[in-house]
């Protein structure tokens, strides 16, 4: 097995029981007891919520995005945004791909209380060691996914979103801009709001190289 495998799979255990140990803490509980019932699933929301990888669960859309009408302005795929897998997989697609500019918009039934927006970039984790795309069945599903482990310096994934805007529909019909990242580095972004809106709206500005947009979650709580 190598070194890559090897760390990949120690990587998502070390979260997991980071994770398991916070929740047994806080609830005084003996750790066996998160091996079923409502501490596993609780245990499991919270590593999906965290972008851990759980191979066959999909995450939960909660909030008022999960019933929301969900559009695009560009693009394909933008009801994967709320599809509960935040990568891409053996069957198939799970981002939204667009022009950058395109907009990616939630319309909800009546104006609501937002706390945070999450949102999950394309960060090129199906690169090999020599940063070629990954082909057929040539790495276990585990080590596909964790790929920054060489010796040499790597540069920011140039599929990651460097620079986006959310916007926010008011109660007089107007949208107004809530947020805007102008240097993202990350994987896994979660935005403030503490707003109220009638709808939300994310704008990809740019990425760190590629000429589109792969966004796999956005949504807010």
């Amino acid at each position: 097995m190598s070194a890559t495998r090897v760390m990949a799979t120690c990587a998502l255990e070390g979260q997991a029981v980071g994770t398991a140990a916070a929740i047994a803490a806080r609830d005084r509980a003996d750790p066996r007891d998160l091996a079923k019932g409502p501490l596993l699933a609780e245990l499991q929301r919270t590593l999906l919520d965290d972008d851990c990888l759980l191979p066959g669960l999909r995450r939960e859309v909660r909030g008022p995005c999960a019933a929301a009408r969900l559009s695009a302005t560009g693009g394909e795929g933008a009801a994967r945004l709320r599809d509960g897998m935040d990568r891409d997989w053996d069957d198939g697609e799970h981002g939204w791909r667009a022009p950058l500019g395109a907009a990616a918009e939630y319309r909800f039934a009546e104006e609501v209380e937002l706390r945070e927006a999450r949102l999950v970039f394309d960060s090129f984790l199906d690169r090999r060691e020599d940063d070629r795309p990954l082909g057929g069945n040539d790495e276990c599903s585990q080590g596909r996914y964790y790929r920054a482990l060489a010796d040499r310096p790597r540069a920011v994934p140039a599929t990651l979103v460097r620079s986006f805007r959310i916007d926010r529909l008011d109660a007089d019909g107007e949208w107004r801009r809530e947020a805007e990242v102008a240097d993202n580095h990350q994987r896994l972004v979660r935005v403030p709001l503490n707003c109220r809106a009638r709808g939300l709206r994310l704008v990809p500005l740019s990425t760190w190289g590629a000429p589109d947009a792969h966004v796999f979650a956005f949504e807010a709580r």
